[in-house]
């Protein structure tokens, strides 16, 4: 028998895998109009009582999914994510040079990760039989070009919206290579993710690729139905209430 407790092991594994997915740091959640920082822990980690019907409205927000959601989710269902808030993600080679950018819609940035990860698996592998003698190992390392030049080819498109020409090939190259460089590909479950930014001893960005800019969702209308109530829901307190308020 599914216990509370299980649901909000569960739930707090959804929202979790979900910020994963998006590569958000909890407070950029709460910066696109999900929960606070300290609330937002307490959901992931699972701890009782179960969010408020605030909460979960924001998280519906935060997190990119169809209102309704969480609620859903917390009950043992599943979330809804929608396609309406794009993100813009900015590429750069390893010695900081601007490569370009482009606006995802939902899903579409673990598509090119795993494009990503692909590429590096690839040239990973060709360097391993690139030392190898005799025709079997010719003929691997062969369809390793082959397959490291499509999956560059792949990355081209999904960096530039659709262009696979020489130039965005070019720049596609130098984003695998610092991909690669600094390993900064990392699982999480089935999903992909980039590995934490960090800063050298002078406080200059070691990334060649990150996030600099989420679009945040346009405020809800306060005559739509179902917006954000926030004198009911109690504003960042909202985890403190009993479980009872889930229903």
């Amino acid at each position: 028998m599914t216990t509370t407790d299980d649901l909000l092991l569960r739930f707090g594994r959804i929202v979790r895998e979900r910020r994963d997915y998006l590569g958000l740091r909890q407070d950029q959640v709460a910066a696109r109009g999900g929960p606070s920082t300290t609330t937002l822990t307490k959901v992931e980690n699972g701890t009782p009582p179960a969010p408020t019907p605030g909460t979960l409205r924001k998280l519906d927000v935060g997190l990119g999914w169809e209102q309704g959601s969480a609620t859903r989710a917390v009950s043992g269902g599943d979330p809804t994510p929608t396609h309406e808030n794009a993100i813009k993600t900015e590429f750069f080679s390893a010695t900081g040079k601007r490569l370009g950018s482009t606006i995802w819609i939902e899903g579409a940035e673990q598509e090119f990760l795993e494009q990503l990860r692909m590429a590096e698996l690839t040239l990973d592998a060709a360097d391993l039989v690139a030392g190898e003698s005799g025709p079997l190992m010719t003929a691997i390392g062969a369809m390793l070009i082959e397959a490291s030049i499509l999956a560059t080819r792949a990355v081209a498109r999904g960096a530039s919206g659709g262009d696979s020409s020489s130039a965005e090939v070019e720049r596609a190259m130098e984003l695998i290579e610092g991909i690669r460089k600094e390993r900064r590909l990392r699982r999480v479950g089935d999903l992909y993710a980039l590995r934490p930014l960090g800063n050298d001893d002078d406080g200059n960005q070691q990334s060649i690729f990150t996030r600099r800019e989420v679009e945040e969702p346009a405020a809800p209308d306060a005559n739509a139905e179902g917006a954000l109530d926030t004198q009911a829901t109690g504003g960042d307190a909202e985890h403190d209430g009993a479980s009872e308020d889930n229903a």
